[in-house]
């Protein structure tokens, strides 16, 4: 009792005096190793905060680089197309390993959390393979990367990155918010197939009318799975923005988003003909990658 009393008169007139009145001076032993572990904690999320701000700036100088280079070499066509298909490889490389590493720290939440990081980190790792393929394909082999061994990984990407967005959780809601997201779901679905019918369904079928099935497969294919993945993009959107670490969700949906409006603007620039290496599609799937990369970082948070 005496070495008590002590050691709370030692510390009523400190700065900690308020924070021991408050506590009681019987749990003095208890309370003052949670008040500094509470500090580290705080502090711990301060740096975690600036970890995601110091990435929001390096993706940003990485972007800006990008297009300093492209416009650089504009005028040469072999370098331009040289350039975009390799400088791809390495960043969605780096973003990969983050997706992985996101889903690694993502155990100690829970197995499923971590099976759904796993799960879309696979299919970006099935999306940096397709990568790799058609640079290889385009640059060294001189071919034509469009319906080839490239088309293998880059469709992979799709069931596994979809799975992963539903293995995420969900925060539990009422029957009448179920049917609230269903319906908003719904409405973006419907216009979004409304404007990709005509823009570029229609079109493909037309242009591919006599070319072979594989070639008319692969052309549909990509178009319906932009469609599927814009389905659970927006379930993910009305269902899970409310949960812990919403930060990373949204940062998913804002690549799953411009992945979508890239590859169509490449899919309607292929057919008419008019698509350039180092062009704004080719800018925007660098964005993707840099979005995906910063969803794991705030995952890894």
């Amino acid at each position: 009792m005496g070495i008590s009393a002590q050691i709370i008169n030692a510390f009523r007139d400190s700065s900690l005096s308020p924070y021991l009145k408050e506590a009681g001076q019987a749990d003095l032993i208890k309370q003052i190793p949670s008040f500094f572990h509470s500090r580290e904690s705080d502090t711990a999320r301060k740096g975690d905060s600036r970890l995601l701000g110091y990435s929001f700036i390096a993706a940003i100088a990485i972007y800006v680089a990008y297009l300093f280079i492209g416009y650089i070499l504009r005028n040469d066509p072999k370098a331009i197309i040289f350039y975009t298909d390799w400088i791809a490889f390495p960043i969605n490389v780096l973003m990969t390993f983050c997706m992985f590493y996101a889903a690694r720290l993502s155990l100690s939440v829970s197995r499923k959390v971590f099976l759904a990081w796993f799960m879309m980190a696979l299919g970006e790792l099935c999306f940096t393979l397709g990568n790799a393929f058609w640079a290889y394909i385009e640059t060294v082999q001189n071919l034509d990367p469009l319906a080839s061994l490239a088309d293998i990984p880059n469709l992979l990407f799709y069931p596994f990155f979809v799975i992963g967005l539903l293995l995420l959780p969900s925060a539990l809601r009422t029957r009448r918010d179920r049917i609230k997201m269903a319906l908003d779901t719904s409405v973006i679905i419907i216009t979004s197939a409304l404007f990709f019918w005509p823009l570029v369904i229609e079109p493909t079928i037309d242009q591919n009318i006599t070319a072979d099935g594989l070639a008319v497969a692969l052309s549909l294919v990509y178009p319906v799975l932009d469609l599927i993945l814009l389905f659970f993009a927006a379930h993910l959107l009305f269902r899970k923005m409310d949960l812990p670490g919403h930060e990373a969700l949204m940062l998913l949906v804002i690549g799953c988003c411009i992945f979508i409006a890239t590859d169509t603007a490449f899919l309607r620039q292929s057919l008419d003909g008019t698509y350039l290496a180092g062009g704004i599609v080719d800018s925007g799937y660098i964005a993707v990658y840099l979005f995906m990369g910063l969803a794991a970082i705030a995952q890894i948070e």
